[in-house]
């Protein structure tokens, strides 16, 4: 470990466009050398995709103009690593819709209107053609909890859009995450079955309760994961965000950690048919 980091030997693993790693800085202050690092780094492991978090506000703060400064950075570093890139654009983010720009306001799902959202991921695609997966909607479950009344909404407002961008980028897939364990800690399965639509049904996961303690064994966890097939019906499934906490507050170490992820990745050879992506996140 005391070596000098130009004597140190990285095995490059072959590459696998669906398993992916959220990839992020240590550090509050990073330069884009540093980040260049990161995800140079990250690409050894094997991984042949990652997220970006792209929301609207940032990308058309004006409307019809957008703003590709950080955008560009971050698909850079991608695109010269080969990574593919799974989207997450959140018209839902959790309880919260958008964020929107501040010229739309606060629109009620029912008036977003699938032009304006069209248009927006009709101009990220077309600039960046290593995304070939978009999330919509995130945390898609807290959204309807208390408002399932509007979900015949947004399933318009989903199949207008996916219609629309299928005519000009056909090969993108586009579909709704929801977080497993919220769905099963409150028993929200039918909000999923629900909005099973689209090319694939995504999930994140942590094995932890609803005060965000890990609450089950790695073992444990694994087969909490195989409920996914259940929810997502005949559609494929995309693992979008995958985590254990090393936190010892929240009931985790590393060792813990480790035998999590040799257990996701076992849950991953034993369905790697019905999965559309598999991301490790924390």
């Amino acid at each position: 470990m005391s070596l000098p980091s130009d004597d140190i030997i990285v095995t490059h693993q072959k590459t696998n466009e669906k398993i992916g790693l959220v990839i992020n800085s240590p550090n509050q202050v990073t330069t884009l050398q540093d980040l260049d690092k990161i995800y140079s780094t990250a690409a050894t492991a094997g991984i042949g995709r990652s997220n970006v978090y792209l929301f609207w506000n940032l990308v058309e703060p004006v409307r019809g103009e957008f703003d590709w400064k950080q955008s560009d950075v971050l698909m850079s570093f991608n695109k010269k690593n080969n990574l593919q890139v799974t989207l997450y654009f959140s018209v839902i983010n959790g309880e919260t819709l958008g964020p929107f720009p501040s010229w739309i306001g606060k629109p009620p799902i029912q008036s977003l209107g699938d032009d304006r959202v069209t248009s927006v991921l009709d101009a990220i695609l077309s600039r960046y053609d290593i995304i070939d997966t978009v999330i919509l909607a995130g945390d898609t479950e807290s959204q309807f909890r208390f408002y399932e009344q509007n979900i015949p909404s947004y399933k318009e407002l989903f199949n207008a859009v996916y219609d629309n961008i299928k005519e000009k980028h056909p090969d993108v897939k586009i579909g709704n995450a929801f977080a497993l364990h919220q769905v099963i800690n409150k028993n929200l399965n039918h909000i999923v079955t629900e909005l099973a639509i689209g090319d694939f049904v995504a999930f994140s996961y942590s094995p932890i309760d609803t005060l965000n303690y890990i609450v089950k064994t790695p073992q444990e966890a694994k087969e909490e994961l195989q409920l996914v097939f259940d929810l997502a019906g005949d559609k494929k499934v995309g693992i979008f965000e995958i985590s254990w906490s090393t936190s010892e507050f929240v009931g985790g170490n590393e060792e813990l950690q480790a035998e999590f992820v040799e257990k996701s990745f076992e849950f991953y050879s034993e369905n790697e048919s019905k999965l559309e992506f598999f991301t490790w996140y924390m």
